[in-house]
C-alpha cells in the first residue's frame, strides 16, 4: 500500500522536518564518492558508449570540472578488463 502524502492548505506536499538531512547526493569529488561503487549508478552517455565500443582502442576524457570524467573512468575500470588509468 502506498502512503498517503501530507498536503498543506494550498495542495502542496509537506515533507518531514528532517527530510533534507536524509537526502544523500554523494560527495563533491568522484574519487571519494562511495555511491559510485554501487551497480546501476551510471547513466549511459555518448562518451560512455564510445568508450565501450570494442573498435575504439583508446579514449581520452577531456572536459570541465564536474562533467563526469573521473566517474566515467571508475566505471570503465570495473567494466573493461584491459582498461588502464594513466
Amino acid at each position: 500500500m502506498a502512503r498517503k502524502r501530507k498536503r498543506n492548505g494550498r495542495g502542496q506536499v509537506v515533507l518531514p522536518k528532517d527530510a533534507i538531512k536524509r537526502v544523500n547526493l554523494g560527495q563533491s569529488f568522484a574519487e571519494y564518492d562511495n555511491v559510485l561503487r554501487q551497480p546501476g549508478m551510471f547513466v549511459k552517455t555518448p562518451a560512455m558508449e564510445s568508450a565501450l565500443t570494442p573498435s575504439v582502442s583508446r579514449c581520452f576524457f577531456v572536459g570541465r570540472r564536474g562533467t563526469g570524467k573521473t566517474a566515467l573512468t571508475l566505471f570503465l575500470e570495473k567494466k573493461v578488463k584491459n582498461a588502464a588509468l594513466i
